[in-house]
């Protein structure tokens, strides 16, 4: 009883975890590029993007937004080399499609069905969507994938503790980073609705309490509000149903546990509890606790393939009527959701992960029965994500199998170019003053450079001798002239004199490092090397035009497109110089 009462509890609240498809406005379906026939729309493109901002920490920056559109083509690319070598075929992709194509069958469905229940938004409703679609935010975040750490932090926080201060400890940034967890100017509709929802709420400066997205757990600061002045009825009138249909997506992904719900307990479901109890010890088995939570938001494959050995895929767990017809859910069925199922879920509430696995099964089985499966948006999704797989397989059978001897002039070049020549520790004798504003700090600084001022004799100065650590001060003690003060500004009106005396900085050598730098290049340059030999036979359409009136409607700052690689993207532009001729060199559009 106890098994059924949790499946029960936890069945009917369970979102689509960000799998629903929105109807893309009208500049979203625009197409961005063309690789060998594969389209990638703006939509798409700004979905990948803040996916990627997420994972990465990165700060959203034209550089970053155009590295991002590269390391897409970059896939595309590899996508059809496997195809070629015949990895569409695998089991494991095969498997990985069939679960997209329900994912995103099941979504459809619920999208399509559950909309036809939802109250038309009103008259005040949409002119308010209409001036929020107006709306940028500059939005900065924490990101945790566990919710005790994101309460930790938020508690720190309501102590008192500084944003960014945090925001570098949380991202793990190796010197003091002013745009730590900094996403950028943004939209409401490119953000996770329970992300978008908080943010409307809070004022400039304020923060939020942990939120949790399909991604995991974040707390939020809006850093700025820019509101285009500009709202003419006539664009309202013409946007109106866009926004309209806008506004009821959004109420169906946050109001859908109702949905659910009703549609789960009209199944009759039946769960056997012996074979219930067996899945929970056979996933209780293969993933045994660990002293920390695991970086992964899923399970991982060796996690899988003892709950695989463990199973016996036959045993039914649930009976269920759909359509009149009676239906089993076999822990075959469950095995095979497992990839996509939260592991806190499946390993602390193992018979709420069946749930939602027999959940996305009955969605998908609904969808099919009515051809969802040929839908557009659907068949978009599923193309871009079946890409993603087989460019991300590709590149791991690369570093496991085809890695290639780098030369010692190749270990050389990444060691002076690839930032592998890192500060290991400094020694610094400096002192501070701090002045307030701006001018004041000039005046005293005039001061002590003139001899009238005796820098010791003022209430606030420090000094300090010794190792340089990782406060805020530090980036710019390691880069300051010596023997020469200088003011220094944190923020507006929290200005210093800065007079660094002494400073001894060590770095890494080659030959400490030689031996990574050789296991690294190994792995990373046969991708490279392929490439190198798939960009001159490639057929690729960059829309630069429509990248710039992109970064101009955001007040991005140019140049939009670099001309020079920098950061992360300097790291690949090398690797690819590595890989083969000039002549193979990529090219920019």
């Amino acid at each position: 009883m106890r098994v059924r009462v949790l499946f029960w509890v936890c069945v009917g609240c369970w979102l689509l975890s960000g799998r629903l498809l929105a109807q893309p406005a009208p500049a979203d379906s625009l197409v961005l590029a063309r690789v060998n026939g594969h389209e990638l729309t703006v939509g798409r493109f700004n979905k990948s993007y803040l996916e990627y901002l997420i994972r990465t920490g990165r700060n959203d920056t034209p550089a970053n937004r155009w590295r991002h559109l590269q390391l897409i083509i970059d896939t595309y690319l590899l996508a059809d080399e496997a195809r070629r070598r015949g990895f569409d075929q695998r089991p494991d992709f095969l498997a990985f499609a069939d679960r997209e194509i329900k994912l995103a069958v099941g979504a459809r469905y619920f999208e399509k069905h559950f909309s036809d229940s939802l109250p038309a938004p009103t008259e005040m409703e949409v002119r308010e969507a209409f001036r929020r679609s107006k709306e940028t935010i500059a939005l900065r975040h924490l990101f945790f994938r566990d919710a005790r750490q994101a309460q930790e932090a938020y508690e720190r926080l309501k102590a008192g503790e500084d944003f960014v201060q945090l925001a570098n400890e949380v991202f793990r940034t190796e010197a003091f980073d002013s745009s730590a967890g900094f996403l950028g100017y943004v939209r409401y509709s490119e953000l996770d609705d329970a992300v978008a929802e908080t943010a409307e709420t809070l004022r400039v400066g304020q923060f939020s309490p942990p939120v949790r997205s399909r991604y995991g757990w974040h707390i939020l600061r809006v850093e700025e509000r820019l509101y285009n002045p500009l709202l003419t009825e006539s664009e309202f009138q013409y946007r109106r149903k866009s926004i309209e249909t806008q506004l009821r997506l959004r109420r169906l992904r946050l109001e859908g546990d109702r949905f659910v719900r009703r549609l789960m307990e009209s199944l009759n479901v039946q769960v056997d509890e012996a074979a219930a109890r067996q899945v929970v010890a056979a996933v209780q088995e293969a993933l045994r606790p660990s002293a920390s939570p695991p970086l992964v938001s899923t399970i991982s494959a060796e996690e899988l393939q003892a709950v695989e050995q463990a199973l016996t895929p036959e045993t039914v767990l649930i009976t269920y009527t759909l359509n009149g017809q009676q239906r089993t859910f076999t822990a075959g069925d469950y095995y095979r959701w497992l990839p996509v199922l939260p592991y806190r879920e499946v390993r602390y509430r193992t018979m709420a992960s069946v749930g939602r696995a027999l959940r996305n099964e009955v969605l998908a089985e609904l969808g099919f029965a009515e051809g969802l499966e040929h839908d557009p948006r659907v068949l978009e999704t599923v193309r871009f994500l079946a890409n993603a797989y087989l460019g991300d397989a590709l590149r791991r059978h690369l570093e496991t199998h085809e890695r290639v001897e780098p030369t010692e002039m190749q270990v050389r070049r990444a060691f002076e170019e690839l930032g592998y020549r890192r500060l290991k520790s400094a020694r610094v004798h400096y002192w501070t003053i701090y002045a307030g504003s701006a001018e004041r700090a000039r005046q005293l600084r005039e001061q002590i450079t003139a001899g009238t001022l005796d820098p010791r004799t003022d209430t606030s100065y420090v000094e300090y001798r010794g190792e340089l650590g990782r406060d805020k001060l530090s980036a710019y003690v390691r880069k300051a002239l010596l023997q020469q003060p200088l003011v220094l500004c944190l923020q507006r009106d929290s200005c210093y004199v800065l007079y660094v005396a002494e400073r001894t900085l060590r770095y890494t050598e080659l030959e400490e490092v030689a031996d990574t730098i050789r296991a690294q290049l190994a792995r990373l340059l046969p991708e490279m090397q392929l490439l190198a030999t798939l960009y001159p036979k490639a057929s690729i359409e960059v829309d630069t035009t429509l990248f710039v009136q992109m970064m101009q409607a955001l007040r991005m700052k140019g140049p939009w497109i670099p001309q020079e690689a920098e950061g992360p993207a300097r790291r690949e532009a090398v690797l690819r110089q590595m890989a083969g001729p000039e002549t193979l060199r990529r090219k920019q559009p």
